[in-house]
């Protein structure tokens, strides 16, 4: 069987979300920010959506509750986030920007543009909308219930290791 690298999507999604976070966190420290890739994608959806539940962050970012606790408690260690009960429903709690955050965002966007602009160098808009778009039916694909459930049924396609002898 031959396979060609170039022609395998997960190969050029891993790779372009490793670059991505290596190159962002290295901008930011060169800058004076102490933020991860992934701890910007959550000041990013506060910054733009307001404050938002732990359950409301998981499902927009695609990751567990405990995943989400665990990046938020740090972005409280660093002054960027609180937690506060929701004023509405005191069961719940949500995360929004501190003035710190706030601050901290303003300068953070303007890095991330530019880091967006020198990524981007080349590529058309139309070709830009197509990948997002594309990259949006993947992950709507992949967060589907319905996937879930193949797995965890397992009525994915198993290769069996020793199939025998060729007949």
């Amino acid at each position: 069987m031959t396979i060609n690298l170039d022609t395998i999507l997960y190969r050029w999604i891993n790779s372009v979300a490793f670059l991505s976070r290596k190159h962002m966190a290295e901008l930011f420290g060169a800058n004076g920010h102490d933020v991860t890739h992934e701890e910007w994608v959550y000041l990013l959806i506060l910054s733009v959506e307001g404050e938002r539940s732990a359950s409301e962050l998981a499902e927009a970012t695609a990751r567990d509750r405990t995943t989400v606790t665990r990046i938020l408690d740090g972005l409280v260690r660093k002054g960027l986030v609180s937690r506060n009960q929701d004023t509405g429903d005191r069961r719940r709690w949500v995360t929004q920007l501190t003035e710190k955050g706030r601050s901290s965002m303003d300068e953070l966007l303007v890095l991330a543009r530019y880091l967006d602009g020198h990524t981007m160098r080349g590529v058309s808009a139309e070709d830009l909308e197509v990948t997002v778009r594309t990259l949006r039916h993947i992950t709507g694909t992949l967060s589907e219930p319905a996937m879930a459930l193949l797995m965890r049924r397992g009525d994915v396609l198993r290769l069996d290791p020793d199939p025998g002898p060729a007949d």
